[in-house]
Parts: C-alpha cells; structure tokens; sequence
C-alpha cells in the first residue's frame, strides 16, 4: 500500500504535470478523487467531450492515463463500456497506438526504481506521448474513440 506522503507526491505532480490542460487547451480541473474502498487516487481534468484522468494504483503502485468520453459534458455511470456498448474509458496507450496508429510510444525504462522517483518520470512520460501524438484529445474531439466504435479491432 502506498503510504500518504507518496499519494501527495502522486496527487502534486499529476497536478502540476497536467495543468498545460487547463491553460493551452480549454480544460477544466484538476478534480480529486479519491477511492480508498477500491485503492485509487485520481486526478482528472474535463472538457466537454473528453477528460483526462491520471489514477495511481494505492495497492499496486502503478500509474495509468486514461481518457474518457463524456456524455452531455458528464463524466460516464459506465466504468469501461456504455449500455450502448460504446467505450467511454480507455488507456491513453490504447487509443494512440490502436486508432491513432502510433507505433512507437515513448516510455522510460525504470526498472527496479524507487516508487518516489518513478512518480514524476511516469506521469512526464504520459503527458510527452498526449503532447505529441493526442490532439484529438488535446482538442476535445471524441472521434479518437471511433476506431472502438466501428469495431476496427475485431
């Protein structure tokens, strides 16, 4: 389990690292969120269309970036899939390299480091891969989830 301080190292620095959302892009947040009953913390920021969430793991430690498709500006009731059977919540990952056809996502390799380290190293890496290849989701544009929605990975 992650200790408290290292939840606000997480907490910080999503903040920090992901506020060009609110000031380049239109965003809104961040906005808090705190689940202890199922061991995550989220930092999400909100346009109309889309949100980005970056969630930390409190039993695993791990560090995901998500993007989520808003219905009528609201985040989703469906965790993964609407009653529709639409995605409303993917990997960043996911999108870029499944319906934007990136190949080459830009990850560090961090090994055996220290999870206090790897805080600001995993979420520059995030915000590096949204940068350079997200601006669907830079520009609030919910057709980055249209590869899902046509069913182009079946």
């Amino acid at each position: 389990m992650i200790g408290k301080e290292l939840q606000q190292l997480f907490v910080e620095t999503a903040k920090e690292k992901l506020h060009f959302l609110v000031t380049d892009y239109g965003f809104s947040g961040p906005y808090v969120i705190r689940k202890p009953y199922v061991g995550f913390i989220t930092v999400m920021f909100k346009a109309q269309n889309l949100a980005v969430e970056c969630s930390l793991d409190l039993r695993e430690g791990d560090i995901e970036c998500k993007i989520l498709r808003l219905q009528k500006g609201k985040l989703p009731k469906a965790y993964h899939e609407d009653d529709q059977k639409r995605i409303v919540r993917e990997h960043l990952w996911a999108l870029l390299t499944y319906c934007e056809g990136v190949r080459a996502l830009e990850y560090t390799k961090i090994g055996e480091m220290p999870f206090k380290e790897r805080v600001p190293i995993e979420i520059e890496d995030e915000v590096k891969m949204l940068r350079k290849y997200g601006q669907k989701v830079l520009s609030d544009d919910p057709s980055i989830f249209e590869c899902y929605d046509k069913n182009d990975l079946l």
